[in-house]
């Protein structure tokens, strides 16, 4: 879960964000000028890496 609040002339943005690793199931909250939006979807779910097969330098190259 991750989440940010912008405030702008006086106009104020919250966003958070939940998103499933295992299912690619994610779940966004936007509240904006006081209304509360939800988006929901999906990403696919991504093979989940061992931190000891981990290779930072392969990971570099990947982005």
């Amino acid at each position: 879960t991750e989440g940010s609040f912008v405030e702008i002339d006086n106009a104020m943005d919250n966003i958070e964000e939940d998103y499933n690793l295992i299912t690619g199931d994610y779940i966004i909250r936007k509240i904006k000028d006081g209304e509360i939006i939800t988006i929901k979807g999906n990403r696919d779910k991504k093979e989940l890496l061992n931190l000891i097969d981990f290779d930072v330098d392969l990971y570099k190259q990947q982005l």
